[in-house]
């Protein structure tokens, strides 16, 4: 994912998101290649969860890490 600050001096702040599949491409018409559905909507939920709670996200992220 990404966010360009030029992006947003030019009005636009939204980011631009591209997805690269290298590791199992099923290319034919009419064919729905189901593993890179399935990497897309969980990347979808991954987002999805971070813009509704961000903190929520840091917790999980850094549960287990001490402090020392």
């Amino acid at each position: 994912m990404i966010y360009g600050k030029e992006g947003s001096e030019a009005g636009s702040s939204h980011p631009e998101v591209k997805l690269v599949d290298f590791a199992h491409v099923v290319e034919d018409e009419g064919i729905i290649d189901h593993n890179l559905l399935g990497g897309l909507c969980s990347l979808i939920k991954l987002v999805s969860d971070i813009v509704n709670s961000p903190g929520e996200c840091v917790k999980r992220r850094f549960a287990g890490i001490r402090e020392e």
